[in-house]
């Protein structure tokens, strides 16, 4: 195994470790050191590592069930459209390309190095949970504002199918924002990279995009998910793009 990929099992160990008892801040910032880590070591490498890690580490498909990368069994077969944005979105910030097949069983094809889908697997899963940690917190916040009253009235519903149309919207608008923010972060560290390390980064992604099109040779452009549930939606998406990524506190309710 390489130094690279040594260092980065480490981390996301201690990222679960500190998820699962709870400690948020921790878990933080393994989250952010985990993706940090990754990208300055696509540009720091010197030509002899670059050369290793192409001949040993090649762009390769990883089939992934929608139950593996969260850890939970569900019963419907209905694509959950948030979590096909957010998986997205951690993959191309991590150098890597996920795509969604809803005849396998919500499932996902991430394109990339082994080290760059690990770490990319890792970002979503510390995201993953604090969406879920977040949402019913936001939900009750909502369930006891004014605005759901009105809300009642002005759409002739009940307030628990107005609670889980929030909840819903809250989670999709968490995705948008999560992919925002990852957007602009990889923009930041782009800026300031030197000219090798940018042609790294673009010949990798030609390499992904080469894979993709070897594999899915007919690949079509998904719909974007419509949004239900806007008081959730902007709600989730404040959230999302404030979440700690990079030494950031998550915000509260």
């Amino acid at each position: 195994m390489s130094a690279i990929l040594g260092t980065l099992s480490k981390l996301i160990a201690h990222e679960k470790s500190a998820r699962s008892i709870g400690s948020v801040e921790e878990a933080e910032a393994f989250a952010a050191k985990i993706q940090e880590l990754m990208f300055k070591h696509k540009l720091e490498m010197t030509d002899v590592e670059y050369a290793e890690q192409e001949k040993n580490e090649p762009v390769l498909a990883e089939f992934m069930t929608e139950e593996e990368l969260t850890g939970e069994t569900r019963r419907s077969v209905t694509q959950q459209s948030w979590v096909g944005i957010l998986m997205d979105a951690c993959a191309k910030a991590n150098f890597c390309r996920a795509i969604g097949s809803r005849g396998k069983g919500n499932s996902y094809t991430v394109f990339g190095r082994v080290s760059d889908r690990l770490a990319a697997k890792a970002l979503f899963s510390y995201l993953y949970e604090a969406c879920l940690e977040a949402a019913p917190e936001h939900a009750r916040k909502y369930a006891y504002s004014g605005q759901m009253r009105d809300d009642v009235v002005r759409y002739y519903t009940t307030e628990a199918a107005l609670k889980r149309r929030f909840t819903q919207g809250f989670k999709l608008g968490f995705s948008s924002g999560v992919a925002n923010r990852l957007r602009s972060q990889v923009a930041a560290l782009k800026a300031g990279a030197g000219q090798q390390g940018l042609v790294r980064i673009d010949q990798l992604a030609r390499n992904v995009d080469s894979k993709i099109r070897e594999t899915f040779p007919r690949l079509q452009k998904g719909r974007a998910a419509s949004v239900r549930g806007r008081s959730g939606y902007e709600a989730g998406r404040a959230y999302g793009g404030a979440i700690g990524l990079n030494s950031t506190k998550r915000l509260s309710a």
